[in-house]
C-alpha cells in the first residue's frame, strides 16, 4: 500500500481536494515529470524541450470553479488582501518545514511562531502513523497527454515495500489546538476523481482557446 498525501491548512470544507490528488495520480503515473521546469517566482511551469508555459492542478481547479478564486477574493479589500497572503504564506512555510521534518532535518528554532502549530499537528499526524515512511516528497508532475502539470505533496510507503503502487489518497488537514490535530479524509474513487479531473482539464484548455482566439 502506498499512501499519496496532500497537506492541507485552509477550508476544511474545500471538496477539490479529492480531484486535486486525483490530478497528481493521474500525472504521477506517467513519470515525465523530468520533461517540466518549475519557477517559484509567479508559480510558473515551462515544457524544458519548448518553453510552453503549462496549467498546474490548481490553477485548473480554480480557474474552471472548483476551487475558491483568492485571486479575485483578494480585490475585495485590503484586510481580506493581506490575511489571504498571511495564509499562503503559512501554507508554503508549513510544506518546507514539514518536509524538513520527515528528512530529520528540522531546526525547529528556525520554524516561525505562526508555522510551528501546524507543523507540530503534521509531526502528531506522523508519530501517529509510524508504519508510513515517506517516499517521496514534494514531487514535481507532468501529464504529457493532457499537459498539465503539478507538484505533489508526498507519497508514503509501508515498511517492506520496494516499489511504489498508489492505492490511496489522503488528504491531512492539520488544525492546531483540537485535541487530534490533524484529520485525515481518504478519496476512495480514484478512477472517478481522475475521470472527473480529465473533464476539468478538457474545460480549461477550451476556455484557454477562446481566450486565445
Amino acid at each position: 500500500m502506498s499512501v499519496l498525501i496532500d497537506i492541507a491548512t485552509g477550508d476544511p470544507k474545500d471538496a477539490a481536494k479529492q480531484f486535486q490528488t486525483a490530478g497528481y495520480m493521474l500525472a504521477y503515473l506517467t513519470g515525465q515529470g523530468g520533461l517540466v521546469d518549475f519557477t517559484a517566482v509567479g508559480h510558473i511551469y515551462r515544457l524544458k524541450e519548448t518553453g510552453e508555459i503549462l496549467p498546474s492542478v490548481t490553477k485548473i481547479l480554480t480557474e474552471t470553479g472548483i476551487s475558491k478564486d483568492f485571486d479575485d477574493l483578494s480585490l475585495m479589500g485590503s484586510q481580506l488582501r493581506h490575511d489571504i497572503s498571511m495564509k499562503r504564506d503559512v501554507g508554503t512555510a508549513v510544506h518546507v518545514d514539514s518536509h524538513a521534518f520527515d528528512d530529520d532535518d528540522l531546526d525547529w528554532n528556525t520554524v516561525h511562531d505562526d508555522v510551528r502549530p501546524y507543523v507540530e499537528a503534521w509531526a502528531t499526524f506522523r508519530q501517529n502513523y509510524p508504519h508510513l515512511r515517506p517516499a517521496v516528497r514534494e514531487r514535481l508532475v507532468y501529464h504529457p497527454g493532457y499537459r498539465f502539470v503539478g507538484t505533489l505533496d508526498g507519497i508514503f510507503m509501508l515498511p517492506g515495500e520496494r516499489e511504489i503502487e498508489i492505492t490511496e489518497r489522503w488528504a491531512v488537514r492539520l488544525m492546531p489546538g483540537r485535541k487530534v490535530p490533524y484529520r485525515t479524509e481518504p478519496y476512495l474513487d480514484h478512477y472517478g476523481d481522475m475521470d472527473a479531473f480529465k473533464a476539468f482539464v478538457a474545460t480549461w484548455w477550451r476556455q484557454a482557446a477562446r481566450r486565445a482566439a
